[in-house]
């Protein structure tokens, strides 16, 4: 059976502050009523379990939890999971939610789309059933990820300027600094964390970076020199 949920949801902190949380895998799995990742398989998958509750008994789903991809530009995850509740039933999800700008101007929006398909004794409850216990899990965890959100101290102007620094950054290649941090086993909280900090750096060095570039200036004009002469005593002698 496939149950397909659009949902969007609005959070009382800046975009700033929910992306910190969106990114964080683990953060954001937290948020998730029932559910916690158990242990790190590698740079993108994650062993974990799920309970819920479906017509008055109790499953236990225990799966596999997989990073597809973490866009810092356009702030966004996509996530894969799958598991089985000791082989009754299987379920698996495929999650793209990402943080857009709220209607007002201190707060943000958590957007989502999520592809949910069961099979085995699961798939024979009713449909309308499972769309209700779906919508009511995905509303329990939009209020937890609105609470993580406030609770991430908001950004500096400072910080402001090291986010445009780090959006430019992600896009010089196919992959974001943070998708590459996640590859390497690091948290994607932390390395958006760093990020700023990094940005913050780079948003108080541009003069040094004018600087730098100055003296690069005056080497290439130093080296055309040489090869100019080189080239005059060449040509004299033929």
């Amino acid at each position: 059976m496939k149950l397909e949920f659009d949902k969007r949801y609005p959070v009382p902190a800046r975009p700033e502050q929910a992306w910190a949380v969106l990114a964080d895998i683990r953060a954001t799995a937290a948020c998730w009523p029932g559910a916690a990742l158990t242990t790190q398989v590698d740079g993108r998958r994650y062993q974990g379990t799920a309970g819920v509750q479906v017509g008055g008994e109790p499953l236990r789903i225990d799966g596999v939890l997989e990073l597809l991809g973490l866009d810092a530009v356009r702030r966004e995850l996509r996530l894969r999971g799958q598991g089985d509740d000791a082989g009754r039933s299987t379920v698996s999800l495929e999650l793209q939610a990402r943080i857009e700008p709220g209607d007002q101007p201190e707060a943000s929006a958590l957007v989502g789309h999520a592809v949910v398909l069961v099979d085995g004794r699961l798939a024979q409850a009713d449909r309308h059933l499972l769309v209700t216990v779906g919508d009511r899990l995905l509303a329990q965890f939009a209020e937890n990820f609105r609470l993580a959100a406030a609770a991430v101290p908001a950004p500096s102007k400072t910080s402001e300027r090291a986010g445009v620094n780090a959006s430019a950054l992600s896009s010089a290649g196919a992959d974001s600094t943070l998708t590459l941090m996640v590859e390497a086993g690091q948290a994607p909280g932390a390395a958006f964390s760093q990020q700023a900090a990094d940005g913050a750096g780079a948003a108080g060095g541009e003069r040094t970076v004018a600087t730098r570039a100055g003296a690069l200036g005056a080497l290439r004009r130093w080296w055309g020199g040489l090869v100019g002469r080189g080239g005059g005593t060449s040509g004299g002698t033929g």
